[in-house]
């Protein structure tokens, strides 16, 4: 495969994965809004930290890759 062939591949892959992040963070996003609703933010406080961290370090590195 010749680097210009890779390098289209390689773009196409981040693509897809951010589209895949924006799918996934939002979808976490409306079980956490769920969580908050049924009274338990408490018992899963911890969990959305950790969420949070995530999606927060992985949107920082999609806008590196985007310029």
């Amino acid at each position: 495969m010749t680097h210009t062939k890779q390098k289209k591949q390689l773009t196409r892959m981040q693509g897809f994965l951010m589209d895949d992040l924006k799918k996934l963070e939002y979808h976490t996003n409306e079980l956490i809004e769920n969580i908050y609703v049924s009274g338990q933010k408490e018992n899963f406080k911890h969990d959305v930290e950790e969420i949070e961290r995530f999606f927060s370090y992985w949107n920082n590195h999609i806008k590196n890759i985007n310029k």
